[in-house]
């Protein structure tokens, strides 16, 4: 069986780029890099749980994670392409894996989602470019084809449809489609305040859309900004000013991964990385920068920033300071780590850390092996004071 890595880090920097400075508007967040705060877990968290996966099949890479109040989905896209699903204590319930190029089958899957009524699982094939529906015990119930988009790299959902990403790499007026519930009507999405213009993004970005408590988010790295689609398909564009510290490069070409970096020290700026939390009432971003990488946490309402230092974990002494949540699971924060990793992280002689030492207890008399997720359960309200 392949081994698999997770790696709790930030995603670095890209290959080609184009950076703007937020100009002065009043909808811009406002950064303040002299100052700077530290949240607690206890802060954010109601709860902390461990909870090891006990998969039929052995899971090859876990691509995305969906955790909710009552299921794990977790999909492997880039191995054996198929998708598990487990009880909320990590129990077994059923694989979707029915490969082929017929009826109900497919060849692979991306943009996963869980129906509204949160007992279906839609996904999109890009090779038979169709949009499947199985059930959470993995029976098969519909398809629908979709000739008219040349490819679907993402789909998000919402309220009366899905919102598809149709992404190609030769093409770079992409575009986001909103697609209705009976999988015929559909329409392009436009640019907030550009009338008659579609939405367009750059090439090999489709990944930073990040579906919220309130609609979805696309964060556009070098420009700065993010997007955040409503539930009513309404675009609100938020432009984060970091001033002095934003990258300053020629757009009239592409830069290397090293002359970016090197960019970044020279220049002691920061850019927009890859991860984005909803929070609720607020945004926590990751920034990467030259020397090292911090985080910002926007206000929604106010649109006020502030600088984040760490995440400090003060709630089960596992990790110290807490790298963000790589799965878009709003409501939780969720770390995946293979057993015998957590195992050697914690202090089984500390008083404190007892209950998670008597939980690993029960995992490893259960025979354990394979993926053990620590799970963090957002507080419905999170006060931050500015």
């Amino acid at each position: 069986m392949r081994q698999i890595s997770f790696y709790l880090s930030f995603l670095a920097v890209f290959v080609s780029c184009k950076s703007e400075t937020a100009s002065d508007d009043s909808k811009n967040f406002k950064v303040d890099f002299n100052k700077e705060i530290t949240i607690k877990f206890s802060e954010l968290f109601d709860s902390f749980e461990i909870i090891q996966l006990k998969p039929f099949t052995p899971i090859g890479s876990l691509d995305k994670l969906i955790y909710t109040d009552d299921h794990i989905i977790v999909i492997d896209q880039t191995i054996n392409k198929m998708i598990h699903v487990f009880s909320k204590s990590g129990d077994f319930i059923s694989e979707i894996n029915n490969k082929g190029n017929g009826p109900s089958e497919f060849k692979n899957q991306v943009g996963v989602n869980l129906s509204k009524n949160m007992e279906d699982l839609y996904f999109y094939c890009p090779i038979n470019k169709k949009i499947l529906i199985y059930g959470l015990e993995g029976g098969f119930k519909s398809e629908f084809n979709l000739k008219d988009f040349l490819s679907v790299g993402d789909m998000l959902l919402v309220d009366d449809g899905l919102v598809l990403v149709d992404f190609v790499q030769e093409d770079y007026d992409k575009k986001l489609i909103f697609l209705e519930d009976n999988f015929k009507s559909y329409q392009y999405l436009k640019f907030p305040k550009a009338v008659g213009l579609d939405f367009g993004f750059e090439p090999g970005k489709s990944k930073f859309f990040f579906q919220g408590r309130e609609g979805f988010y696309y964060k556009d790295l070098f420009e700065n900004s993010i997007l955040h689609f409503h539930k009513d398909l309404s675009i609100e564009r938020i432009n984060i000013d970091l001033g002095r510290k934003s990258l300053v490069l020629d757009g009239k070409r592409s830069y290397s991964f090293q002359e970016i970096n090197d960019e970044l020290i020279k220049q002691d700026a920061y850019i927009l990385a890859d991860a984005l939390v909803d929070l609720g009432g607020y945004i926590l971003m990751d920034l990467h920068g030259g020397d090292k990488t911090q985080m910002v946490l926007a206000e929604k309402e106010t649109k006020k920033t502030i600088l984040v230092r760490t995440l400090e974990n003060d709630m089960d002494g596992i990790f110290k300071e807490a790298p963000f949540s790589i799965f878009d699971s709003p409501g939780y924060f969720v770390y995946p780590v293979h057993y015998y990793f957590l195992k050697s992280l914690i202090d089984l002689d500390d008083k404190q850390q007892r209950e998670y030492k008597n939980e690993l207890i029960k995992i490893e008399d259960g025979d354990a092996e394979g993926i053990v997720l620590l799970v963090y359960k957002l507080k419905p309200n999170i006060g931050v004071e500015f």
